[in-house]
This record gives structure tokens, C-alpha cells and sequence, in this order.
């Protein structure tokens, strides 16, 4: 949508007065964190909503969104932290801004820059709560951090903030629910994992109602630190998340795994990026889809290794299922290499349920039914078997069942 389009104007002069608005009642704020927000919000206005004229949103029109002049929803900002989070250092944004707020603008200023990100900078401009996860040097949050996003009312926005910094050894898993809703979520996390630290991390989308769930994740990995995601999209209308990580210690590990599920007229879109910035790293990424009636899925996953990156181990893969005959994927796993002593693979398969397998299974007395989830389960068993909480994986696993009931019996 171009911005000399008076309607399109007209939605950003409305962001820009909802932000002025929402700053104004926030007057007591650190000047810093005032300037931060009116410096997004002029980012975001220069930018405007991203178009289909973008290659990196080339398959995934946001029209919908941009047409759209979402309210703030209550607290937007804010992520839900249950009581039980496995580890002290986990409080909300808000408390960390009034007790320590020098830490946590030192915090910001070493995350990722995205001025290129329109959504990134939407949320910038309204920056206030969210959650914050600190662990010290060795410390290990023995059981997962339970954080969820509520649900987001029709006409509204929700825009929460995610801060995650692992001291060196230290350990967590963090299980992050986005509640899906009839409006918008637009979610930015920001996970730093120190010197020889692990982190797991599982985003759980599953939404019954047609709204829109945005988000922008970015990772950094000190020296022989692990990094592993889960990325589980199920439901409503358009789903678009980027991940960037960045390897930037020698000997750091990623794996990066997601399962989408597609259905109706849905749209899911997941977009990935590992930047190889030194030797000896490794990641390793495997994204599967399933779609059926007339839903979408786009995957688009870059691995960059940089010139000084010898010795990298890089793999990539993307296997989908259409369930309907007006399902569709678009999907572009890349390599981009300036190194010459690595090991790099990618590829991605696109097909339906194999009918020699479902024919198999019937002949040894099992129903249609049956044997097209049992298909469908072993397809995505790679992803759930892996997940390392059990609530994300009955989700996913009660999605798969109503994915199959809506795909009749066109596979």
C-alpha cells in the first residue's frame, strides 16, 4: 500500500496519536526511554506497514493490518508471569523499569537493531511492560518459565516486550503462550545467552479466532552457548514470525524447529535467520507445515556464513503437506557462503499424504480416518517428540485433529 494513498496516511497519523497519547500519560518516564519510543514511532511512520513489493514480504500481504486502526487493548504491554517460573530472576518489564532502569536501557541498547522492521519499531514506539528474565553465572531454573500474552480483543493491539539474558553456564526454558485473540499481537523478545549457557525456548500460537499474531524474535550466543526454539503456529487469520540468531562465540550451537499448521483461508509465515559470524559454529533447522482447504504457508529461512566462518556446520530443511486442493506453500531455504572449509545443506519438499502408506494401513484393518492421522502424527512426531513441555505438545496435538476433520477426505 503505497503512503501517498490519503487512507494509508491516515493510518499512520493515527499510530502517531495514539502513541503521543500514550506517552503523554506517561510523563513521569525516564527521558531515555521517551526518546526511544518517539524515535520508533518516527521510524515506524517513515517506513509505514510493509508491502508485497518487499522480497521479504513478497508472499504475505498485511493490507488487513494496515487498513486497520487498532486501539490499545488495556495493558497492551504486558506478559502474564506464572507464579511457578522455575527461577527468581523472571519479573515484568514495568517493576525492572521503576527499580533498575539503568539495566534495563543498557539491556536494550545491546539488542538488535531492527529500524528496518516496521512491526519492531510499532513496538518501540509504545514501549512500557513486558517480562524480563535474568540468570546469573551457573544458575539453572530447574523447572520451564511459564510466560503467556493474553488474549487480544477484536479492534485492539497488544504490543509486550520480552528481555532473556543468560549469564555464562547458566540454563532455562522458557515456554512463551501467545493467546491469539480477534485483534493484533505484536510481540518483540530479545534472548542473550552468555558464555557456555543453554537456552530452550517454546512459542505456542494457537488461536480459534481470526486475528493477526506478529512477532520478532532476535537471539545472540556467546561462546559455546545452545540455543534451541520451537516455533508452533496453529489458527487465525495471518501468522508472521521472524527469528534472527546470531552465532557470535566460537563454538556456539543452534536448532531452530517449527511446526505450522494451516487451515481455512490462514495464512502462516515463518522467516529465519543464522548469521555464521565466527569459526566452528553450527545450526541446524527444520520447519514443517501442514495445510489444508485453501490455507498458505511461506518459510523462508537464510543461513549467512561470513568469511572468517571456516568450519561451519550448517543444515536446512522444509518439508510440507498439503491437505487441499487450493492449499498452497512458498518456500525458499537459502545458503549464503563466504567461507570455503564448511559443511552447509538445505532443501525443501513439498507432497500430499503418500497413498500407498494409507493404503498399507487399511489393509491391515485400519480405518481411513485413523490411518490419515496416524500419517500426520509420525509426520510432525519429529517436532512434538522434541518439544520439552507436554501442555505445547497436546496443544499442537488437538490442532492436528481439527486440521484433519477440516480437511475432509481430500488428501
Amino acid at each position: 500500500m503505497s503512503r501517498e494513498n490519503p487512507v494509508y496516511r491516515s493510518r499512520i497519523e493515527h499510530y502517531r496519536e495514539l502513541q503521543q497519547r500514550f506517552s503523554g500519560a506517561r510523563s513521569g518516564d525516564p527521558a531515555w526511554l521517551r526518546g526511544l519510543r518517539d524515535e520508533s514511532i518516527a521510524h515506524f511512520a517513515e517506513r509505514g506497514f510493509p508491502s508485497t513489493r518487499l522480497e521479504e514480504w513478497r508472499y504475505t500481504n498485511v493490507a488487513a493490518i494496515a487498513g486497520s486502526d487498532f486501539e490499545l487493548d488495556g495493558d497492551a504491554t504486558e506478559i502474564e508471569i506464572e507464579e511457578a517460573s522455575g527461577s527468581p530472576g523472571v519479573r515484568s518489564l514495568k517493576d525492572a523499569l521503576a527499580s533498575d532502569a539503568d539495566s534495563v536501557r543498557a539491556r536494550l541498547a545491546r539488542a538488535p537493531e531492527a529500524k528496518d522492521r516496521s512491526f519492531a519499531q510499532l513496538n518501540s514506539a509504545f514501549l512500557s511492560d513486558g517480562a524480563v528474565v535474568s540468570l546469573a553465572a551457573k544458575e539453572v531454573a530447574e523447572a520451564p518459565i511459564q510466560l503467556r500474552v493474553p488474549p487480544t480483543r477484536a479492534g485492539a493491539i497488544r504490543l509486550p516486550r520480552l528481555l532473556v539474558e543468560l549469564a555464562p553456564e547458566s540454563r532455562a526454558t522458557l515456554v512463551l503462550v501467545c493467546g491469539g485473540g480477534a485483534g493484533l499481537t505484536n510481540l518483540v523478545a530479545d534472548f542473550e545467552v552468555g558464555a557456555n549457557a543453554s537456552l530452550e525456548i517454546v512459542l505456542l500460537q494457537a488461536s480459534d479466532e481470526p486475528g493477526f499474531q506478529v512477532t520478532n524474535l532476535s537471539a545472540r550466543l556467546g561462546r559455546d552457548a545452545r540455543f534451541r526454539s520451537h516455533t508452533l503456529s496453529a489458527g487465525g487469520t495471518l501468522v508472521r514470525n521472524d527469528l534472527d540468531v546470531v552465532l557470535a562465540g566460537e563454538g556456539s550451537e543452534c536448532h531452530l524447529r517449527g511446526l505450522f499448521l494451516g487451515r481455512e483461508q490462514g495464512l502462516v509465515d515463518n522467516h529465519s535467520s543464522v548469521d555464521h559470524a565466527v569459526p566452528h559454529c553450527s545450526s541446524h533447522e527444520l520447519y514443517k507445515g501442514i495445510l489444508a482447504d485453501r490455507a498458505k504457508g511461506v518459510f523462508r529461512g537464510r543461513v549467512l556464513v561470513r568469511p572468517d566462518a571456516q568450519k561451519t556446520d550448517a543444515t536446512q530443511s522444509n518439508p510440507n503437506l498439503l491437505l487441499g486442493a487450493g492449499a498452497e506453500i512458498d518456500t525458499k531455504p537459502q545458503l549464503e557462503i563466504y567461507a570455503d572449509d564448511v559443511k552447509c545443506s538445505h532443501g525443501a519438499t513439498v507432497g500430499q499424504l503418500e497413498p500407498d502408506a494409507l493404503f498399507y494401513l487399511q489393509s491391515r484393518g485400519i480405518g481411513r480416518d485413523e490411518a490419515r492421522r496416524m500419517l500426520l502424527r509420525a509426520f510432525a512426531s519429529e517436532i512434538l517428540e522434541a518439544l520439552p513441555e507436554d501442555s505445547a505438545r497436546d496443544a499442537m496435538d488437538s490442532r492436528l485433529d481439527a486440521l484433519l476433520a477440516s480437511a475432509g477426505d481430500e488428501s
